[in-house]
């Protein structure tokens, strides 16, 4: 025999309509804090989770570096340039590279007419475009072979120095332009949109034109950079380790000098900037987990209010017949069915407030560039939300309604 009488149960949570709509209240907003704050973290995951995946998330960035050890006759404090051999080493003797290419960064004056813009520029090959998240507008067209081969004077500009130099209806394809006074055709535009950025920069802000056109008007010869994508299933640290075997070796330097270069990892980089935004989901979920365990504190006073109340009663029930467990059972029912009826409500308000939030137009060309990110009221996030609201529910209820099964039926039938 269970011995649990539902009405009974309803009658003792009416009889006290203030504390437990007081408890209600507080079990809503702690539910409210934790979903909503869990939702945000969730948001800002997913979103630069996915820009960071876009951004070449497998390649290696080698920049060049300078020695730290003295090695047949070299002194510390030495550049090490990255050269075309050192290139040419890279894509024939090293089997873990699918594909390897330089690059060249400056930072030129642009000028249209009577407008000018200084802009970040990138020298680059045609492949480029294929480990990097390049948009192009309609009847655009990034660098191709022949450009490289012929060495054009051609451009891709982002979209931010189409709206300063440009008009807004003029259309900026074939126009001519000045790239610290060297004349270029614009061959492509790159739109604003989300997740397409390289080397941490929105391609909104960057200008492309083809590696060969840069080395013939300035005559450099040694690469800012050079993009190593791994094959798959390769071991990376050992790759790492060989491609700087290699380059050493290539310069007659010390191969165990960890300075001759500088290996910058996407993927590490990329797990690194996810594990951030996991760790601060977890802190927000923390911080409404905190408002939530507050009301659940609520929960214990109104059920020790309950007991207190209900101590003959409680003996009766014991005398009769009712078990220990008997009596924590129905504490707990009645401590479970406030939690969850504030959880509900909690739960209906987040989705209120998410919508809400999602529906506020955010202008920053930061967060357009990256995607804006919005709160996500997932199942996963409703679930945890669940858990946590069921174990401290749980445990509010638990430990007064022990308290009451401990409670000497002689002594609670004496009870006024």
């Amino acid at each position: 025999m269970l011995m649990i009488s539902w009405r009974h149960t309803w009658k003792e949570i009416l009889g006290q309509r203030t504390r437990v709509l007081l408890t209600l209240f507080a079990i809503a907003w702690g539910t409210t804090s934790i979903t909503c704050m869990l939702a945000i973290g969730e948001g800002l995951r997913i979103t630069f989770g996915k820009a960071l995946q876009n951004v070449g998330a497998t390649s290696l960035i080698i920049h060049p570096g300078t020695t730290t050890r003295v090695y047949a006759g070299i002194k510390p404090g030495m550049s090490v340039p990255l050269n075309f051999d050192d290139l040419k080493l890279l894509q024939t003797e090293i089997p873990g590279i699918e594909m390897a290419l330089g690059s060249f960064s400056f930072n030129p004056k642009i000028t249209y007419q009577n407008k000018s813009a200084q802009a970040m520029a990138q020298a680059v090959t045609p492949d480029f475009q294929q480990i990097n998240p390049i948009v192009l507008k309609e009847r655009s067209r990034f660098i191709n072979q022949m450009d490289m081969q012929q060495q054009n004077r051609v451009a891709v500009l982002g979209q931010n120095y189409i709206d300063n130099l440009f008009s807004p209806h003029d259309n900026p394809l074939g126009k001519l332009i000045k790239i610290n006074g060297e004349a270029f055709t614009v061959i492509g535009v790159m739109p604003n949109i989300p997740e397409s950025i390289v080397n941490g920069i929105p391609n909104y802000f960057l200008v492309y034109i083809p590696v060969s056109t840069y080395q013939v008007l300035t005559q450099a010869q040694n690469y800012d950079n050079i993009i190593v994508v791994p094959k798959k299933n390769v071991e990376r640290n050992s790759l790492q380790e060989s491609i700087r075997h290699f380059i050493a070796l290539h310069h007659h330097l010390d191969p165990n000098d960890l300075g001759i270069i500088n290996i910058e990892d996407r993927l590490v980089a990329a797990q690194t900037f996810m594990n951030f935004f996991l760790g601060l989901q977890i802190f927000l979920g923390i911080i409404g987990g905190i408002t939530l365990t507050v009301s659940g504190i609520g929960i214990a006073n109104v059920m020790l209010a309950s007991i207190s109340h209900a101590t003959r009663d409680i003996g009766v029930r014991m005398a009769i017949g009712a078990k220990s467990y008997h009596i924590i059972l129905h504490y707990l029912i009645e401590a479970m069915i406030v939690t969850f009826a504030g959880g509900i409500i909690g739960i209906i308000l987040s989705w209120v407030i998410v919508t809400i939030l999602k529906n506020i137009p955010i202008h920053s060309q930061f967060f357009t560039s990256l995607g804006s990110p919005q709160p996500i009221l997932s199942w996963s996030v409703i679930l945890t939300s669940i858990l946590v609201l069921g174990l401290i529910g749980f445990l509010a209820g638990f430990f007064p309604a022990n308290k009451a099964a401990k409670i000497d039926p002689l002594e609670a039938l004496r009870h006024e």
